[in-house]
């Protein structure tokens, strides 16, 4: 039991809270001070028991999330009031 709870320890520690912004860059860190530019490029990212926090703003693209949470580390994707993902322009 100790060695299990040490396991759900270390997964919880690893969590990270990431973001996005349309004023942001996919070569940045993903934090809120330094956001990636696209949605896409955050999903790619995360890891069981991230966040990605969608920030204000239109974000014209196409999303797919490959990955997956783990039983009690789940994947959030939130957005904040004001984020918009439009389809406008996108193809495929």
């Amino acid at each position: 039991l100790f060695w299990l709870s040490l396991v759900f320890v270390g997964t919880s520690v690893l969590a990270e809270s990431r973001f996005v912004s349309p004023s942001g860059d996919d070569s940045a860190a993903g934090s809120e001070s330094a956001p990636w530019r696209t949605i896409q490029h955050g999903c790619d990212q995360l890891k069981p028991g991230d966040v990605l926090t969608v920030l204000p703003g239109v974000y014209e693209e196409k999303i797919k999330v490959r990955v997956s949470g783990a039983e009690g580390s789940p994947i959030t994707i939130q957005g904040k009031p004001g984020a918009v993902i439009s389809g406008k322009g996108v193809k495929g």
